[in-house]
């Protein structure tokens, strides 16, 4: 669904620019609810404004416009968008020696990382949300995009019962938790329930692990695998629980973008040949654990390739746990399984994660994002 928000947001920039001649792009992207994009325009907007915006994305759906990603080094790329009158959209664009991707629908241009569909006529079931004032001269256009009526119309549904049922409303309202500056300040019953959460997950998965704590904030599988090497015993279970800096609050996702924060982390240094029976067992011990805190999950498999080593490995794991699984193939993707749980608004966010390293592999997972799915299971 990213490739869609993130087109849909794209088709939206220029539905902004067509109808408003005096906009100035900002920016936009995919978020987990749908997508949004940023505009400064030096004119007052009606109420209505949303409604013609809506329309015209439709017009462009209908012209079919063929969508294509130019690829330029950054130089290049800057000349091209002031060329093209998006001077503002420069600003994003860094030194490094990486290409830059600029999307191009017709003769609407804009800096837009993808992928993106093909055709804008692939964007069919979408709504806008009214227009939002960030500051003096800046809005905010919010919407979301599916792939058929029916499933937009499912989530229309969930989205508004999702207001209370959140936990982005739950934690305040239940006093763990306060937005204080676009940041989250954790009371005294939100900490409480985030250590009992942590013991509970301690006492199921850690049974064979040694606990251990690092104070640097260096690479934690190097750390793990160094200390690995001085304790020569195979094999060897590495258990932590860490803390990362917090990204600022985001008002869509929460403590469920798992961007910092706690974590829950087991390295275990396998021999090759007890690799797959270990990588089952330990799918299973967290498949137990989540069942007794009451999670339903599923299983995605994530790689670059069917005919990559890692990925096989990891599939052949899933297929000894006979269980169905989602695999993802991407170019950027690293292998990995992720064990999946949906929040109240039918959303699936990792619960946990599996990657293999040089000599085993290791289990992750983040504390505020469970947390927050218990709390959204209590309702």
């Amino acid at each position: 669904m990213s490739t869609l928000n993130r087109t849909a947001a794209e088709i939206a920039a220029a539905a902004l620019v067509e109808t408003f001649p005096d906009v100035e792009l900002l920016g936009g992207r995919d978020t987990s609810v749908g997508f949004f994009y940023d505009f400064y325009f030096p004119h007052p907007l009606s109420s209505e404004s949303e409604i013609f915006l809506e329309e015209r994305m439709r017009q462009i759906a209908r012209e079919r416009r063929p969508i294509r990603t130019l690829e330029m080094v950054p130089v290049s790329a800057k000349e091209f968008l002031i060329k093209k009158g998006r001077a503002s959209r420069v600003e994003e664009i860094g030194f490094e020696n990486t290409l830059v991707e600029i999307i191009e629908m017709g003769s609407f241009i804009d800096l837009s990382f993808g992928p993106h569909l093909k055709n804008s006529n692939e964007l069919s079931s979408f709504k806008l949300w009214p227009i939002e004032t960030l500051q003096q001269g800046q809005y905010r256009l919010t919407g979301c995009a599916f792939s058929t009526k029916e499933e937009l119309k499912n989530f229309l549904k969930k989205f508004r019962a999702y207001k209370d049922k959140s936990h982005l409303v739950l934690g305040e309202k239940k006093s763990l938790w306060k937005i204080w500056k676009g940041e989250v300040l954790w009371l005294r019953e939100g900490i409480k329930g985030r250590s009992e959460l942590i013991e509970c997950l301690k006492s199921h998965l850690f049974k064979e692990s040694l606990e251990v704590e690092f104070s640097s904030e260096e690479d934690r599988i190097k750390l793990h695998g160094n200390l690995a090497v001085e304790i020569k015993k195979i094999p060897l279970h590495l258990g932590e629980i860490y803390r990362t800096p917090l990204a600022p609050w985001d008002p869509d996702s929460g403590l469920l973008s798992g961007e910092g924060g706690s974590w829950i982390q087991i390295s275990s240094y396998i021999s090759s040949s007890e690799l797959e029976g270990a990588l089952i067992s330990s799918l299973q011990s967290v498949g137990k654990t989540l069942n007794i805190l009451g999670f339903k999950y599923s299983f995605r498999l994530m790689g670059r390739s069917r005919s990559e080593k890692s990925l096989l490995r990891l599939e052949k794991a899933l297929q000894g746990l006979k269980v169905e699984f989602e695999l993802d193939l991407q170019e950027n993707h690293v292998p990995r399984i992720d064990l999946l749980v949906k929040d109240n608004l039918g959303r699936l966010w990792e619960g946990f994660s599996w990657e293999l390293m040089e000599k085993g592999f290791f289990l992750i997972g983040s504390i505020e994002r469970l947390y927050a799915l218990l709390l959204e299971r209590s309702v």
